[in-house]
């Protein structure tokens, strides 16, 4: 029919186009269950050189009368301008070379009350097709209560490179709206709006270097927006009382602007422009956008405003649906905004106040994403305790009795040890004579003052007694079982030396290795209680380390003051 037609374009309107397999074969590719049969698919393609202009049409996707086989129009390539209007219907590999119109409007109201009659087959679906100019698809008119269209566009190539164009798309009315794994070529913004009551699916969709000027419906219609690939979204017309739209924050991860504040700055700085795309030299993509999103709206408070309201709003959305991680995620850009708007504001007016402000907000971004996450703050502490730790190590302090001639002592052990005949435990109890000796004087006085006083008093003080020996005692004990020696070195045979050196060898490795680890432990305890008190009013560390304590003080009380905030923060969230 349409080659039939002698002028170059071809109209057609209020039309019920039925399967006819036999008719309509070059245009149909016909599929079917095993128990109805199916026609082998078309593998041809169809040229179509003339414009074409449908109107209230519905192509049906079965015979209507016998319910069987579906028919699906596919493989025509559109050489000339296609404008649908209220058409209904299943088309799949079509190839538009050419500017594509859809669109709905207040007749179809009639058209869906007509379709309804005959079947309940009210979608219009696009797939698996070419657009190389974007297509415009509008829907300003509403529907019956009883009608309930579907709009479907998935697994769609977009190639535009013009300028002169962007894909648009408002849909209002519709039941639901599915419009996913698209993918995009070019530059051009891609607008999607959709109003009313539909129910809307855009996910998986791949809009490549182009920006997103998204909108959803007014109401609490479903609205899932999700695993969508693009550079930069703008114009979420969001409310706080949205509750039933999905968002993955990962769609963000490059940024978020507020389309209307964008647009209205274009029309307010570029009077002669009606749009930015109109202007061949208007590189929206890599130059005005990009300064757009760094400077302008950072300098500008009305539009800065609007931005925070938009992350704000967001953030909200986020949090009554109880999804933390986007929640968090959305408030950290939000305070990022926030920290470039006060560097922006010191760079202006330079001065302790506005400096402090931004130096704040980087420091709360740095050390907890600002309160969103508390673990961040002790983490940062505990590479602060440790780093002072590491400087502690290195000097003498009172929490440690040896200090620097620990290694020392115990050098002078084992030469004495190795020198002496009685062996290590004499050794360990020479070392130890002051505390003996005090031990047994105590002791010595309890018993000749045992018949002057009380038993009570005696019967008290000898577990004392034993209980300040027993740990000198039994160590004593315990290192006399590991003596390998059994006499001085000097004295060993000759035969014997080399295992016997092996042994007091390990002992001795082992001995410099404890005594390593208690003082990397007195190093760390200080610095551990330096950073939560800061000594208890006493800093027991000399020279340098004295003065970094005061300063690491300081960071702990800052750092803990952060953290204890910032677990409050998720609490009360």
């Amino acid at each position: 029919m349409v080659e039939d037609e002698e002028s170059d374009a071809f109209a057609l309107k209020n039309a019920f186009i039925v399967l006819d397999t036999l008719k309509d074969h070059d245009f149909l590719m016909t599929t079917g269950g095993a128990s109805l049969g199916s026609s082998p698919l078309r593998q041809d393609t169809l040229h179509i050189r003339k414009s074409l202009r449908l109107e209230n049409v519905f192509f049906a996707p079965f015979h209507i009368q016998t319910g069987i086989k579906r028919g699906i129009l596919h493989n025509i390539v559109f050489h000339e301008s296609v404008r649908f209007e209220n058409v209904f219907g299943d088309f799949q590999g079509l190839h538009f070379k050419s500017s594509v119109t859809i669109w709905f409007h207040d007749s179809m109201i009639d058209l869906l009350k007509k379709i309804s009659e005959k079947t309940t087959f009210e979608r219009f679906r696009v797939s698996n097709s070419i657009f190389d100019i974007d297509p415009r698809i509008v829907c300003l008119g509403g529907v019956s209560k009883d009608a309930n269209p579907i709009f479907l566009m998935t697994g769609c190539q977009f190639k535009s490179n013009s300028v002169s164009n962007n894909a648009f798309i408002l849909l209002r009315e519709f039941g639901r709206v599915s419009y996913s794994k698209n993918s995009f070529e070019g530059h051009d913004p891609v607008l999607l709006k959709f109003m009313g009551n539909s129910e809307v699916d855009i996910s998986g969709n791949n809009f490549g270097n182009r920006w997103v000027n998204l909108g959803f419906p007014e109401n609490n219609r479903v609205v899932n927006y999700t695993n969508n690939n693009h550079d930069v979204l703008m114009g979420l017309n969001l409310t706080e009382s949205t509750s039933n739209i999905t968002i993955d924050w990962s769609q963000f991860e490059n940024g978020i602007i507020e389309g209307v504040r964008f647009n209205d700055y274009i029309r307010n700085n570029y009077p002669d422009l009606t749009a930015p795309e109109q202007d061949q030299s208007f590189d929206r993509n890599t130059n005005f956008r990009a300064a757009y999103k760094d400077s302008i709206r950072i300098a500008n408070s009305t539009i800065y405003k609007t931005e925070i309201r938009l992350l704000g709003t967001l953030t909200s959305i986020y949090r009554r649906q109880h999804d933390t991680e986007s929640g968090n995620a959305s408030y950290v850009t939000l305070k990022d905004l926030e920290t470039e708007r006060l560097e922006y504001l010191h760079s202006q007016n330079p001065s302790f106040d506005t400096f402090f402000e931004w130096k704040v907000n980087q420091f709360l971004k740095t050390f907890s994403d600002y309160g969103t996450k508390p673990a961040k703050a002790i983490t940062f502490s505990v590479y602060v305790i440790f780093v002072f730790a590491l400087i502690y190590l290195f000097f003498p302090n009172h929490w440690d009795s040896h200090g620097k001639n620990r290694i020392q002592h115990r050098f002078r052990f084992f030469y004495k040890y190795l020198s002496r005949e009685p062996g290590i435990e004499h050794v360990y109890l020479e070392e130890n004579k002051d505390e003996i000796e005090n031990n047994e004087a105590f002791k010595a006085m309890l018993l000749s003052h045992k018949a002057k006083a009380p038993k009570l008093f005696f019967n008290l003080a000898m577990p004392l007694y034993r209980w300040s020996m027993a740990g000198t005692m039994t160590y004593a004990w315990l290192i006399k079982r590991f003596d390998f020696l059994k006499g001085t070195w000097e004295g060993t045979d000759s035969n014997s030396r080399g295992i016997k050196g092996f042994l007091v060898g390990l002992v001795f490795v082992l001995a410099l290795l404890y005594d390593l680890f208690i003082k990397m432990l007195n190093a760390l305890m200080l610095s551990i209680n330096t950073f939560t008190t800061l000594g208890f009013g006493e800093i027991p560390i000399k020279g340098l380390p004295r003065y970094l304590a005061i300063i690491q003080g300081f960071i702990g009380w800052f750092m803990l003051t952060i953290f204890s905030v910032s677990l409050i923060s998720q609490l009360l969230n």
